[in-house]
């Protein structure tokens, strides 16, 4: 069964974090992203690498340079995101000759393409519910 590999999962949280400052326009150091997406370096710098090669991202060099999204967040999809650091996340999910089982997940792989198809504009609704759920009442 294939699936997203911290190369992905690590993708997506440094996309979390670029979206969260992409309002303010400036460019994020790879430091700051590493910490703030509790990424490590060397492999976040091959995944913004990646990111960058599909058109997501764009870097600015130099003393103030670094990363910025390239690209509107409603047209970023976070298959697109995935898709640009794995190999085939949700193309064959599960090899079987059982019918039912070839059924249920050819349903499980198109399920997640939907819900993987939603635009980083998503995370606004997840920023939301994580600011709800540690919401402390006395």
């Amino acid at each position: 069964m294939a699936g997203i590999t911290a190369k992905g999962v690590y993708a997506v949280a440094a996309m979390l974090v670029l979206y969260q400052h992409a309002d303010k326009n400036v460019p994020l150091s790879i430091e700051k992203i590493a910490n703030e997406a509790n990424v490590p370096k060397n492999f976040l710098e091959q995944i913004l690498v990646s990111l960058k090669k599909s058109g997501i991202l764009k870097s600015i060099r130099g003393a103030y340079g670094g990363y910025l999204l390239a690209k509107d967040p409603s047209e970023i999809t976070v298959m697109d995101i995935i898709n640009s650091v794995e190999t085939q996340c949700c193309e064959d999910v599960c090899r079987t000759d059982n019918p039912v089982l070839r059924l249920f997940w050819n349903d499980f792989r198109s399920h997640m393409q939907i819900f993987l198809s939603k635009p980083i504009t998503c995370f606004s609704e997840y920023i939301q519910k994580s600011a709800n759920e540690n919401m402390y009442y006395i």
